[in-house]
């Protein structure tokens, strides 16, 4: 992750900066999906990814990981 952030501009919205949690081939794995030759209860994998915004005091959960962005919607929880 730190050698992402340093390589290009920060990103400027929370969107951009949950888009750098996507790994591919070859890559350090930032989420953790299920081996699916392993037996039920060893298969682990990352079940929501979430995205903090202090300064709206809102929470934004998104049913899968960050590679699931665009393909589900995000549910977003406000303190009142």
């Amino acid at each position: 992750m730190r050698a992402r952030l340093t390589k290009a501009q920060p990103p400027a919205t929370p969107d951009e900066l949950v888009g750098q949690l996507v790994t591919g081939d070859g890559e350090p794995p930032v989420t953790c999906l299920p081996d699916l030759d392993k037996p039920l209860g060893q298969r682990w994998a990352s079940l929501a990814t979430v995205a903090l915004e202090p300064a709206t005091r809102t929470a934004r959960v998104l049913d899968g990981t960050p590679a699931d962005i665009g393909s589900r919607d995000w549910r977003v929880l406000t303190a009142g």
